[in-house]
């Protein structure tokens, strides 16, 4: 059987700030692609990966590579749910 359990953590202010920071160029990642995504009609997420990739490595610098390729990964799902909801 598989639990699932809730910690809290105890940061530094010097982790959260990283964390904070972390999050904030994430969801920058994130929209970047969701709106490439959107305007361009486009959701294979090997076309999105090769059309955003650079650019949100340039944006967000300090985000390690593959939460680069997660937000690209959440992003490429995101836009399929609002373009099948938008046609109805």
């Amino acid at each position: 059987m598989d639990r699932t359990i809730t910690l809290r953590l105890k940061a530094s202010p010097a982790q959260a700030g990283a964390l904070n920071e972390t999050i904030c160029q994430f969801t920058c990642a994130f929209n970047m692609v969701c709106t490439y995504g959107w305007s361009a009609e486009e959701k294979n997420g090997t076309a999105l990966h090769h059309a955003t990739y650079r650019d949100s490595k340039v944006r967000a610098p300090g985000l390690v590579s593959d939460l680069h390729i997660q937000a690209r990964v959440k992003a490429t799902i995101h836009p399929k749910g609002r373009r099948s909801l938008s046609r109805t």
